[in-house]
């Protein structure tokens, strides 16, 4: 999958030129590393870190907690994305900037560096999804309630987190929609509104 720093098949390939793919495989790279950091086993490889980092993030779900101890460093997330080469990173998502924000007790406007990113629902990355759609239908599902919703939405969320373990990651197109899922997720605004408010 990572031959010469890179992220292949049939359909990536059809979707994404050879540059495009070095930045998908350092995306990957990247999800790898913090998926890897929050498993404590040392010993385990990635296809099983990575159905085990699902599992937590379902089991706190379903205990009707937030995932925010295993969401990424969105500090470190943001400064790694903003650092990719721009086309391929607006090939899959789009970076806003809210212009109000409200929490349970705290209203900011505007609040300046509160990103967030989500998923371009134009984009060629969904364009791709649509063809991993065409055989298999938890994707044409997906696709379905991400245009419905507009992206990535709580049901989307919780329908991977149930079904993740038909997958395997050692497949590139299920690796791939793997890391772009993880990487999309957010803390609760809560805790991404009290750091802000922390740092300013």
């Amino acid at each position: 999958m990572h031959e010469n720093g890179t992220i292949s098949s049939e359909l990536i390939d059809k979707h994404f030129t050879k540059s495009d793919r070095v930045e998908l495989a350092k995306i990957i790279a990247f999800v790898d590393s913090a998926v890897l950091s929050k498993v404590e086993n040392e010993n385990i490889n990635i296809n099983k870190a990575y159905h085990h980092y699902l599992d937590s993030m379902f089991t706190l779900k379903v205990d009707g907690q937030e995932f925010d101890s295993l969401v990424f460093d969105e500090e470190k997330k943001f400064v790694f994305l903003f650092s990719l080469d721009s086309s391929l990173f607006n090939k899959i998502w789009v970076k806003s900037l809210s212009k109000r924000v409200k929490t349970r007790d705290t209203i900011l406007i505007p609040p300046d560096r509160l990103i967030s990113i989500s998923f371009y629902i134009n984009s060629e990355f969904f364009v791709l999804l649509k063809d991993f759609g065409i055989n298999n239908e938890y994707y044409a599902g997906m696709i379905d309630d991400m245009e419905s919703a507009g992206g990535l939405s709580p049901t989307v969320v919780a329908s991977y987190l149930l079904f993740h373990r038909a997958f395997d990651f050692t497949n590139p197109d299920n690796k791939l929609w793997a890391a772009m899922f993880l990487m999309t997720l957010e803390e609760s605004l809560e805790i991404r509104v009290q750091r802000y408010l922390t740092k300013k």
